[in-house]
């Protein structure tokens, strides 16, 4: 996590949006409907999801809250989009936020 990022609310909040990311992609897996890209010999817009996600929280814990914001959004967009657990994927999108929010505020 990036040194600048001390304020425990933001911390928090980063780890509420990583934790929403498990579940957020165990919900769209139980709803089968990732397959592997190799199966498909396409790109799977749920795998994709994911890496924008982790590519999300990448970016939250370096500080980087508006490309942290724009891949959470992005990956909520293919997640809705592919109707895998829409729910879950838009509590991972305001965790984010909230998290952007709060270090922005810092």
């Amino acid at each position: 996590m990036h040194d600048d990022i001390a304020d425990p609310r933001t911390v928090a909040a980063i780890a509420l949006a990583r934790r929403s990311l498990v579940a957020a992609e165990a919900e769209a897996r139980a709803e089968g409907g990732w397959l592997s890209a190799e199966d498909e010999g396409e790109v799977d817009e749920g795998e994709e999801a994911l890496g924008l996600a982790q590519t999300a929280l990448t970016h939250l814990e370096a500080g980087r809250w508006d490309e942290a914001r724009a891949c959470a959004d992005e990956a909520l967009e293919l997640a809705e989009g592919c109707g895998y657990g829409a729910g879950a994927w838009r509590r991972f999108a305001l965790l984010v936020e909230e998290a952007a929010e709060t270090g922005r505020a810092r």
